[in-house]
């Protein structure tokens, strides 16, 4: 997946017409995906093609979607297809980072509690393109663990939003996996209180209905897209990607899922924020730079 450089120009979106890729992965004949990099194993749960509603909306109760806690950038709802890929089954732990590139970010000590099933957090989103990805890449297809038409990514917005909601499992409940955010969602109720608050361990709650940990709270997570206010209004139904370019002098980026003290309306599966690539790293935001993989045929296979 290519990650452009933002420019200044008016952002230009996907259409309709752009080739949708033709190949796809069997979901059915391997669930599940197990890897290890160095001590530490980590799953992807398949997610087999299929279609939702994306987004939220908040003026009519009884059309798709309604949610008192949608705001603007929520919408318009809109329908959209997408061909399997594979999604992490946690948020990208301590022990994967530091297994991967031998190193932890030292921010973490700043915390009274860190160790290697807590999720990776204040990771920029360059972190994760330039330096994480490219080296678990490597490794895992210089090892043979994964094929090389395989690659992993950030996840799009829609892929996480659409494995967020449960997939073709979905419950249609509020918040990934329950009406009770307390049993899916690591955070503190009390915004106000937070600052005794820190990230958890990963799988402390209830999994949602493909099995995915933490999809609301813990860390709030990185996905692939420009981040624009209106792209729903334009996105193409198919394998949507976000926009091709950044409308913003200094790109955004997509964040999702909020983080452990976040507000309650941030933990939905529609509440959407464009981040600088690094505005996690330098302060106790709750948008705290975490993020999960996302498992795809690379761009290589289209042409086979």
């Amino acid at each position: 997946m290519a990650f452009l450089a933002g420019c200044k120009q008016e952002v230009c979106y996907c259409s309709d017409d752009d080739p949708t890729p033709a190949i796809d992965f069997v979901i059915e004949e391997e669930p599940v995906k197990e890897f290890k990099v160095g001590e530490t194993y980590f799953k992807m749960i398949g997610i087999p093609s299929g279609s939702f509603f994306m987004g939220a909306q908040k003026t009519d109760p009884k059309g798709r979607n309604y949610s008192t806690k949608a705001d603007k950038d929520a919408g318009p709802v809109h329908n959209v297809y997408l061909t399997g890929y594979y999604i992490g089954e946690t948020e990208v732990t301590q022990g994967l980072w530091t297994d991967v590139l031998g190193m932890y970010k030292m921010g973490w000590i700043n915390y009274s509690l860190f160790g290697k099933s807590y999720p990776a957090f204040l990771i920029s989103y360059t972190d994760v393109v330039v330096d994480f990805l490219p080296m678990l890449n490597e490794r895992l297809h210089d090892d043979g663990q994964l094929p090389e038409n395989m690659e992993f990514v950030l996840p799009t917005e829609a892929q996480w939003e659409y494995a967020a909601r449960g997939g073709a499992m979905s419950k249609g409940t509020e918040y990934p996996g329950s009406n009770s955010l307390n049993e899916v969602a690591y955070y503190d109720s009390d915004y106000y209180n937070s600052s005794n608050m820190y990230i958890s361990r990963v799988k402390m709650r209830k999994a949602n209905e493909l099995g995915l940990y933490d999809m609301a709270g813990n860390v709030a997570e990185w996905c692939s897209d420009y981040y624009s206010n209106d792209y729903y209004k334009n996105s193409p139904a198919t394998n949507p990607t976000g926009p091709k370019t950044s409308s913003y002098s200094t790109p955004l980026y997509v964040n999702r899922g909020g983080g452990y003290d976040s507000y309650a309306d941030n933990l939905t599966f529609f509440s959407r924020r464009g981040l600088t690539a690094d505005q996690v790293t330098n302060s106790y935001s709750r948008y705290n730079g975490g993020f999960r993989l996302c498992l795809v045929l690379n761009e290589d296979a289209k042409d086979d």
